[in-house]
């Protein structure tokens, strides 16, 4: 497979040759609209079909070439160069950072878990403040702490509540929500508190109670527990153990029997 690929890139990496193979293709699939060298222009496309080759090649000779809509959008396949080739996605920004619009970075941030990259971003000049992260299983940890450390993002309890009240996209890792819990302002006041426990309730998101519970205050008052959350879901077991323990619930003669239930 490894003589396979060497010799591809030997083959297509010659301008002469590759021209000469679209060529040929063209001629022989005329009817079926194929292209020829000259006629693939469009860095969406080569982006799209992984013609990284092909791009760079053309960056390489000057090749004309034009892009569609934003860099920074994830509709376009950027966000998929920067992960796979990021020298290459350089190139191609910093030739055409003109002809784009709005730099909306930020748009696809999530999609980035190259540290590298993200530094580049925002140290050229082309990032600005997030108010809010989409997480997933292969988040890179240090991304956030990046961000975090350089004033990018700001950590509050409102950041990772977000998710609980209005969707559940974000997936948190141990690893994700130890750096949340090492730049928290702390303590978490009563009030904030309350809200992250019904919050979870409603909504769980599993090991976030475990890792923002030490930092709350102490001597939290009792408060009213809607009836009307996920009662069956694993990751509310430890909330409902706290809340029995703290003897925090107005009225935990409801929480008992799920707490057994869970146990």
């Amino acid at each position: 497979m490894n003589k396979i690929d060497g010799l591809y890139r030997f083959i297509f990496n010659n301008v002469i040759l590759s021209r000469k193979i679209f060529a040929y293709v063209h001629k022989i699939q005329y009817y079926r609209r194929s292209l020829r060298y000259d006629d693939i222009v469009d860095i969406n496309w080569m982006i799209k079909y992984n013609h990284l080759s092909l791009l760079r090649e053309k960056l390489n000779n000057g090749s004309t070439m034009f892009v569609k809509g934003d860099v920074f959008s994830i509709s376009n396949g950027y966000h998929l160069l920067i992960n796979k080739d990021f020298e290459l996605f350089k190139r191609v920004f910093e030739r055409y950072k003109y002809d784009f619009g709005s730099l909306e970075l930020f748009d696809i941030l999530d999609s980035i878990n190259n540290l590298e990259a993200v530094k580049w971003i925002y140290e050229s000049g082309y990032g600005r403040k997030i108010q809010h992260l989409v997480f997933t299983k292969d988040s890179n940890p240090e991304i956030l702490r990046y961000l975090i450390e350089n004033n990018w993002f700001q950590v509050l309890h409102d950041s990772l509540l977000k998710d609980v009240r209005v969707s559940k996209k974000s997936t948190y890792t141990p690893e994700i929500l130890q750096v949340f819990k090492e730049h928290m302002s702390t303590p978490i006041t009563s009030e904030q508190a309350k809200e992250i426990i019904v919050g979870l309730l409603k909504n769980p998101i599993p090991l976030m109670f475990e890792y923002l519970s030490p930092l709350f205050q102490e001597n939290i008052g009792p408060f009213e527990v809607s009836k009307d959350f996920h009662s069956s879901h694993l990751s509310n077991y430890p909330i409902i153990e706290y809340l029995i323990e703290k003897k925090l619930c107005q009225d935990e003669s409801f929480l008992k029997p799920i707490y057994d239930k869970l146990k």
